[in-house]
């Protein structure tokens, strides 16, 4: 169950560094559309 916890941490991480994670997000949507 550790790395559920670790993977939900990371996401709340990313959630709340917004610059950062926007873009990420952004760029893997666009990349997962093109797939």
């Amino acid at each position: 169950m550790n790395y559920i916890f670790h993977y939900f941490s990371m996401l709340w991480h990313f959630a709340h560094s917004r610059s950062a994670s926007e873009t990420l997000l952004l760029s893997r949507g666009s990349i997962g559309n093109h797939l």
